[in-house]
């Protein structure tokens, strides 16, 4: 029998240790932060941390999945990853502002805010008004506005309705109650900030006979109402006051479904319905 000495020779190794970024978007740059292999040589492990003279093969000119070599020491190793297609950035309105105007109204973005996405990432903006454009209440109708942020836009629809009111330098005439008001005319003058109640103690053949005893009204009396305007539901609700014989009066005049009716009520409460006049 004959005996022979040996030994058992392991060979090297190499493994991943610790990984490093797998997933890539379209024109990324290899990154292998806190990536490491194991080395083991006679039983010995060593860690070795990665450099990029390490890594071969990396490329992210295409979307797809593909491997990269670790080479260490003669040994070499295979990671697979993965490149993907840039996201597109996309811009949507989040919670919604006030969408509804009359005409002369200023924009209200309360509450109003944007969801902009981008690289998987969501951000959430308060609408401010340097990103609008497209918006006015000079006319009525139906628009488009457009919100742009970072170089993406959106249009949201909004509408601007026309006010009701009370037309300026316009007779109106009671129309009910007139057993009470008999022959009563009210007149809103805007330049002036004032409103006039004529009752006429003759019969009105045509505007131009009211027109003549409202001039004359005004040169012996000037008796008008100071008057303050405020917009309520899209109606132009006007509040006529004056002081005469030490009592205070106060009628708020409110327009009906257009400008050609309107309501007056004292401040008792007695209503009283008018009506355009426009007897030739």
């Amino acid at each position: 029998t004959i005996e022979v000495d040996y030994s058992v020779i392991e060979l090297p190794t190499l493994a991943l240790y610790t990984t490093f970024k797998t997933e890539y978007y379209v024109g990324d740059t290899l990154d292998i932060t806190g990536g490491a292999v194991k080395y083991t040589v006679n039983g010995q492990d060593n860690f070795i941390n990665l450099t990029s003279e390490m890594v071969y093969g990396f490329t992210s000119e295409s979307a797809g999945n593909k491997t990269l070599t670790i080479t260490y020491q003669g040994l070499s190793i295979q990671i697979n990853y993965t490149v993907i297609e840039v996201p597109i950035p996309t811009l949507e309105l989040y919670s919604s502002f006030k969408t509804s105007y009359y005409i002369g109204d200023n924009i209200d973005l309360t509450n109003g805010k944007l969801k902009y996405t981008n690289y998987g990432n969501e951000e959430y903006i308060d609408i401010l008004p340097g990103m609008i454009s497209g918006f006015h209440t000079v006319t009525a109708g139906n628009r488009k506005m457009v919100i742009s942020y970072q170089s993406l836009h959106i249009q949201v629809d909004y509408s601007v309705t026309e006010i009701i009111e009370m037309l300026d330098n316009t007779f109106y005439k009671a129309t009910s109650n007139g057993n009470l008001y008999n022959n009563l005319f009210i007149i809103l003058d805007r330049t002036n900030h004032k409103f006039y109640a004529l009752s006429p103690h003759y019969e009105i053949e045509d505007e131009i006979t009211l027109r003549e005893y409202y001039n004359a009204e005004l040169i012996y009396y000037n008796a008008g109402y100071e008057v303050t305007e405020n917009l309520v539901d899209g109606k132009m609700v006007v509040t006529a006051q004056r002081t005469y014989v030490g009592s205070l009066q106060i009628f708020t005049i409110t327009p009906l479904d257009d400008s050609n009716s309107l309501t007056l009520q004292d401040q008792d409460g007695y209503v009283i319905r008018f009506e355009k006049y426009s007897k030739a």
